[in-house]
């Protein structure tokens, strides 16, 4: 199977292609809009922007399948138009180009915060209803639940549409050569806040992740096993953001938060003046967001995708070293 992976040059996107590069049943091509970030890989790498579409169809042109994991991540309200451009435009586009070039099954990355989020301790699967209105104020996720509904509004006879749904991505750079030195871990931001010592208090939801390399091997597998028109959760853990940022604190040597913030709280925090703001180690909305429970179910994922996460405190401990090295790395360059 020819194979076109969008967004190749992100997180995601190189671990994608050297999954597909290592598995004999396929052809990867990368597409992105700065092929110089993956420098010499041994795949070729296409450059095109999803939001300018003149020109997409041809690039698909000859594949049996794309696989869009192209986005762009922002919780500030500022950046709401931005997000929906770069993921409902961007997916439009996508969906369209993949029509007019007969490609035969557009793979979705998409998030679980576009099913699985709870203002309860509840865990959700893929028949959950839409959690809208939570994330209605939440640019990210609301764009990432539109932009998943436009792709599978255009399954068909003719395009197959399937949506991978992870949870928080954690782990390494791709392998060599595709690891070409950018941020090693998506959970950064999450784990940064800790080893700076700036997370007294743990939010009062819970958090879901997995990890990056189980969701690209789940990718190569759905692509020939996947069922069009269906959404499938990854998911590594559930845990409450206190149990979370415990276990990283013992992995990390640090001490983690010793008290747990109450749910109600976080809303208040977007009342503080803009300067209180400004000293608080996440802004408003994101503090809300972890006032929820992003809880999930791979019952799915697992029957049908043969989806099997490896030990998500392996995962986690891997994730606290690469942080601590980033955070290092800052540590330098502000000397």
């Amino acid at each position: 199977m020819k194979v076109l992976v969008t967004g190749a040059s992100g997180f995601l996107g190189r671990h994608l292609l050297a999954a597909l590069h290592e598995s004999p049943a396929h052809e990867v091509v990368g597409l992105c809009r700065r092929p110089e970030r993956l420098g010499d890989v041994p795949v070729s790498v296409l450059r095109s922007d999803l939001l300018a579409p003149d020109g997409l169809a041809e690039h698909f042109a000859g594949f049996d399948a794309v696989v869009h994991a192209a986005g762009s991540v922002s919780h500030e309200a500022r950046d709401a138009g931005a997000m929906y451009d770069a993921h409902v435009r961007a997916t439009e586009h996508t969906v369209a180009a993949a029509q007019e070039a007969g490609v035969r099954r557009l793979l979705v990355l998409s998030s679980s915060g576009t099913i699985a989020v709870s203002d309860r301790d509840e865990t959700l699967d893929e028949t959950a209803p839409s959690p809208l209105s939570f994330t209605k104020g939440w640019p990210y996720y609301r764009a990432k639940l539109f932009a998943e509904q436009s792709a599978l509004a255009a399954s068909s006879d003719t395009l197959d549409v399937v949506v991978l749904n992870p949870s928080l991505l954690l782990g390494p750079t791709a392998p060599a050569p595709f690891d070409v030195g950018s941020s090693p871990s998506a959970g950064d931001d999450v784990l940064l806040p800790l080893l700076r010592g700036q997370l007294p208090v743990a939010p009062g939801g819970g958090i879901s992740f997995v990890d990056v390399r189980d969701v690209a091997r789940t990718v190569v597998r759905a692509l020939g096993h996947g069922h069009p028109n269906r959404r499938y959760l990854l998911v590594g853990a559930n845990w409450t953001f206190a149990d979370f940022y415990a276990r990283a604190g013992r992995a990390a040597g640090v001490r983690g938060p010793g008290l747990k913030a109450p749910r109600f709280g976080a809303r208040l925090l977007s009342f503080l003046p803009k300067i209180a703001q400004d000293r608080l180690p996440a802004s408003p909305v994101e503090l809300e967001m972890a006032s929820h429970f992003w809880w999930a179910d791979s019952t799915r994922a697992r029957k049908e995708l043969e989806f099997a996460p490896r030990e998500p405190l392996d995962t986690l401990t891997e994730a606290v070293m690469l942080a601590r090295r980033a955070l290092d790395g800052e540590d330098r360059r502000a000397v």
